[in-house]
């Protein structure tokens, strides 16, 4: 099983505890159609909740220790990109 380090999710629950929970309330919606591609695309790659969080934990292992020169709405707007990437996906 993979390891993460939730590096950019826990810095914006730091910075700002009402964007982390618009964050984490959009996860927990995009859990769901997430899972649906699987349905939708039986042929194509993962692309679940478990590859939006490998994205991030890419980004993480990118910004590193730099995180620190990141405001809240870029740490919260990295985060959306990672769950939302592949959303056009769903359009069939």
């Amino acid at each position: 099983m993979e390891k993460y380090d939730f590096l950019l999710e826990g810095r914006l629950r730091e910075l700002d505890k009402d964007l982390h929970t618009k964050f984490t309330n959009t996860v927990f919606a995009m859990e769901k159609i997430l899972s649906n591609y699987k349905l939708i695309f039986p042929d194509f790659t993962d692309h679940s909740e478990l590859h939006s969080l490998n994205v991030i934990e890419f980004c993480n292992k990118l910004i590193g220790n730099q995180i620190d020169h990141l405001n809240a709405d870029e740490i919260y707007a990295i985060l959306m990109g990672c769950y939302f990437h592949d959303t056009g996906m769903g359009i069939s």
